[in-house]
């Protein structure tokens, strides 16, 4: 049961108090039952359960807004253990979405690695012209050892570049392969995004039309202006009394915040919505 100031209730009346929708509204977000919170400014502090998907759409009901109805009424029906007929393929849908996750992998540092791997201008010249050298002395008679040494360090640094280059090319074509996976399962993820917002769309409008009967009964049986729409969860007049008519469906346990000029008491309000409400000024 939500308490209000430390008063235990269902209706509460703060008309008569300096609060207004916004404040009461704050304090109803961070109001679980163990903690509760204040308004901004510390007048007003609520404990109550956890509001949840129906009050984030339509939990506040003011005058000066509009309000997504037929999420809200899908919100409702499932508050009150309805699935959609597609909620198995959505929950599989998510499932493969949170197994996906794509790692950001950039080429740069490979193929700088392979750049750096090419021998310097002018060792394969360099090692060519030793060779020559060490040809000639050796013809001549002459002493070669420092030209077989040189010729060695080249033939060496030669070697090792090249085998520097072969290991930075294999690490390059590896990180393309991966650069390819995961450009793979970026484009599975926005297939799979796409398909999950199909999927939401159409589990709303399912639950919208199976409570569209009972939220025409709703708007009819509360004071108000407004009339049952099409499509499921439209009303023709105020978007407030279909907030209202929704808040009467769902099985709500937090409060209503109502600051529309619809009930003369608080008590009323709760009996209409059959749930807890907090009457406020608008």
């Amino acid at each position: 049961m939500p308490v209000v100031d430390g008063e235990p209730g269902r209706a509460f009346d703060l008309r008569d108090r300096a609060v207004d929708v916004d404040e009461v509204a704050t304090a109803l977000r961070g109001g679980p039952d163990d903690a509760g919170d204040a308004s901004a400014d510390g007048s007003i502090t609520v404990r109550c359960p956890s509001p949840g998907p129906v009050h984030r759409r339509v939990g506040v009901v003011r005058p000066d807004r509009s309000y997504p109805l037929q999420a809200a009424l899908a919100a409702a029906a499932r508050s009150r253990g309805h699935e959609a007929s597609v909620a198995d393929e959505l929950a599989d849908v998510r499932r493969r979405l949170e197994a996906i996750d794509p790692p950001a992998v950039s080429l740069a540092d490979e193929r700088r690695h392979v750049a750096s791997a090419d021998a310097p201008d002018g060792l394969e010249e360099r090692l060519a012209s030793l060779r020559g050298q060490l040809e000639i002395a050796r013809e001549r008679g002459e002493d070669a050892e420092d030209l077989a040494a040189a010729r060695e360090r080249a033939v060496a640094d030669l070697a090792e570049r090249r085998t520097t280059r072969i290991a930075a090319e294999q690490r390059l074509e590896r990180a393309r392969s991966a650069a390819r996976d995961a450009r793979d399962r970026r484009e599975e993820r926005l297939r799979l995004e796409d398909r999950e917002r199909n999927l939401e769309r159409r589990a709303r409008r399912d639950l919208a039309e199976r409570m569209q009967a009972a939220f025409e009964r709703a708007i009819d049986a509360l004071p108000g202006e407004a009339s049952a729409g099409e499509p499921p969860g439209r009303v023709v007049g105020p978007d407030a009394d279909g907030a209202l008519a929704v808040c009467r469906l769902a099985r709500l346990q937090a409060p209503v915040v109502v600051a529309v000029d619809r009930f003369q008491t608080a008590e009323a309000a709760a009996a209409a919505l059959d749930a807890p409400v907090l009457l406020v000024d608008g």
